[in-house]
């Protein structure tokens, strides 16, 4: 398998264009961890695993992202990450989990890869909540990515008036009654994109679950230009709480 930068089949046009303008590589070497033999090893006294597929999947993650970095518009502080897939194998995971994306800056919470190759979100710690699927592979994490990206330059639209703001759910709700287009590729789980006459939405339940707090459920309405803007506002105002 070749690497995403010199193979991005598979990406929507969006993120090919993201990757071009703004990706590099930092140094990964997939050989300076564990062999084949040795995880192999791992997967069987760990976990019971006697066939490759996890094995196959973590070194097809390491081929097509190792080293993969960026500034991204969807952490906090826009800050770099990379992708560095590394087995972290634990019995008490109760299956086998690698390191997926590298970063240091936001909230302490660790984007690990599944073993049937889901990214999954966690807080680790002293207090180590649940393991939350996030996105059903890499590419989703990249394409989301370059959504934010584009949309940093689009306008953020709010509800219009002073009722009640909206919830999350009530603004999921309303861009499937009101037949929003799915974006599907840079959706998963816990993560929804939408797009509507020149405005997107976004909704999102990660950190509702990794933190285990409601509150933490988010949406973003943004448009691009003054007539998308009223076309965001007029779905906004279609919304209703559940």
């Amino acid at each position: 398998m070749k690497h995403v930068l010199a193979d991005p089949q598979g990406l929507s046009a969006r993120a090919r264009r993201f990757l071009g303008a703004h990706a590099s590589m930092a140094p990964f070497d997939a050989t300076a961890g564990p062999s084949d033999d040795e995880l192999r090893g791992q997967l069987r006294a760990l976990f019971d695993i006697t066939d490759d597929t996890a094995l196959t999947r973590l070194r097809g993650a390491q081929a097509r992202y190792g080293g993969l970095r960026y500034h991204s518009a969807a952490w906090g502080f826009r800050e770099v990450i990379e992708f560095a897939p590394w087995p972290e194998y634990e019995a008490g995971d109760g299956e086998p989990i690698a390191w997926f994306i590298e970063h240091g800056v936001a909230y302490p919470w660790a984007v690990w890869m599944l073993g049937d190759g889901t990214v999954a979100y966690c807080f680790p710690g002293p207090h180590v909540g649940q393991v939350v699927p996030v996105f059903r592979s890499g590419d989703a994490v990249i394409e989301r990515d370059a959504l934010y990206h584009e949309c940093a330059d689009w306008t953020p639209v709010r509800p219009p008036g002073s009722h009640t703001p909206l919830t999350a759910r009530a603004v999921r709700t309303a861009a499937q009654r009101q037949g929003l287009a799915p974006l599907h590729a840079a959706s998963g789980h816990t993560e929804w994109w939408w797009e509507g006459d020149g405005f997107r939405v976004h909704v999102s339940f990660t950190f509702a679950k990794v933190f285990e707090e409601p509150e933490e459920e988010r949406w973003w309405v943004w448009a691009d230009g003054p007539s998308a803007e009223h076309a965001a506002r007029a779905f906004l105002a279609g919304a209703t709480e559940e």
